[in-house]
C-alpha cells in the first residue's frame, strides 16, 4: 500500500491511500467484502469506537436502480430529496446509506468489473464517518441540497459527486467548510486513480474527537 500524508490547512489531515479494486472473485470463499488497505480507513476507526458509523452518500444517477436496490439490501437509508419530488428525482438523487463492512453494497462499491452493480472507479459515491443517526445527517445535507448564485438563481448542489466534495474539503473557507462537515469525523473521497483522499477533520468537529 502507497501512502503520501500532507496536512491542510485548518488542522485537516489529508492522506492519499492506494487501493487495489476486488475483481468478481470467482472461485474465492470467503469473498471480501473491501480491500484490506481500504478496510483500515473506512471501517478501523469506527470498529474502535461503536458510536462512529460508516456511511455512503451515493449518486442514484450512477448507480443502475439504486432505490429499488435499497429496499433489498436490510440496511438503513434515505433519500435527500423528500415530498413530491422524490418520485420524480430520487433516480438521480443523492441516498445517504449506513454502510457494513460484510454487506453486499460494500463489496460492490469496490469491485471493478463490466456488470452495473461494480461501482468501483464510476464515482458513485463519498464516504463519511460520524457520530450522528441517519436522520440527523439527512437533516443536516437537506440544508444544501440546492444553492444560490449571484444573480439570485437556485441551482442543485452536487456534493454526492466525489470531484465537488474534494473541492468542498480543499477550497471551501474554513467557516462555510466546518458549516458543511461540521458532523463528521472522517471524509472518504474514492478517486479514478484507485486512491481513497482521506480527510480527518480538525478536534473542534463534533464527531472528530
Amino acid at each position: 500500500m502507497t501512502e503520501v500524508e500532507a496536512v491542510l490547512t485548518e488542522n485537516i489531515q489529508h492522506r492519499l491511500v492506494a487501493v487495489g479494486p476486488l475483481d468478481g472473485q470467482f472461485g474465492v470463499h470467503p469473498a471480501l467484502s473491501i480491500p484490506p488497505e481500504a478496510a483500515d480507513f473506512v471501517f478501523a476507526t469506527s470498529s474502535a469506537d461503536p458510536s462512529l458509523r460508516t456511511y455512503a452518500l451515493f449518486d442514484a444517477g450512477r448507480v443502475e436502480g439504486l432505490p429499488e436496490r435499497l429496499e433489498t439490501e436490510g440496511v438503513a437509508f434515505d433519500c435527500l430529496v423528500s415530498g413530491p419530488s422524490r418520485d420524480s428525482l430520487g433516480a438521480v438523487s443523492p441516498w445517504l446509506v449506513a454502510l457494513a463492512p460484510d454487506s453486499r453494497l460494500c463489496r460492490d462499491l469496490f469491485t471493478r468489473g463490466p456488470a452495473p452493480w461494480d461501482l468501483w472507479g464510476r464515482e458513485a459515491c463519498v464516504l463519511f464517518q460520524s457520530r450522528a443517526s441517519l436522520p440527523d445527517l439527512v437533516a443536516h445535507f437537506r440544508r444544501f441540497t440546492r444553492i444560490r448564485d449571484r444573480d439570485g438563481n437556485w441551482h442543485f448542489f452536487r456534493f454526492q459527486e466525489p470531484l465537488v466534495m474534494r473541492t468542498i474539503v480543499m477550497g471551501l473557507r474554513p467557516e462555510a467548510r466546518q458549516e458543511f462537515l461540521a458532523p463528521f469525523g472522517r471524509v472518504i473521497v474514492p478517486d479514478n486513480g484507485d486512491v481513497l483522499h482521506v480527510f480527518d477533520m480538525p478536534p473542534e468537529y463534533p464527531s472528530a474527537a
